[in-house]
């Protein structure tokens, strides 16, 4: 069995900071990450998928969503995460919009970001 390890880090967290009015502007927001276009989402079955009959739904059974990305793309991707999680803000939909993101299957997927 593999031994589990932690490695501590330092992150550095970047935001854009202005007037945040409550129900008026929401000025306070993660600076975006750099290189989504490096950052693919492919989205497939859980079941074999039988080709063999055109009108099989897409997905069978529950859908798999594959997230990729190279190493700095994953990096700063999780840097904004982080960023949006801490971010002090009065907007009730804190969200972003990433519209260069790779679909598996060819274009682009637009990603919608939201935190609850």
């Amino acid at each position: 069995m593999s031994k589990r390890v932690a490695v501590p880090t330092n992150v550095v967290l970047e935001y854009w900071q202005g007037r945040d009015l409550p129900g008026v502007v929401y000025e306070n927001t993660p600076v975006d990450p750099e290189h989504t276009d490096e950052l693919t989402i492919a989205l497939r079955s859980d079941e074999p998928d039988d080709t063999s009959d055109p009108r099989t739904p897409l997905f069978l059974g529950r859908p798999q969503v594959h997230f990729a990305g190279t190493p700095r793309a994953l990096e700063a991707f999780g840097r904004y995460l982080i960023a949006l999680a801490r971010l002090e803000t009065a907007d009730p939909n804190p969200h972003e919009h990433f519209e260069d993101v790779q679909n598996a299957d060819g274009g682009t997927i637009h990603l919608i970001v939201r935190r609850e």
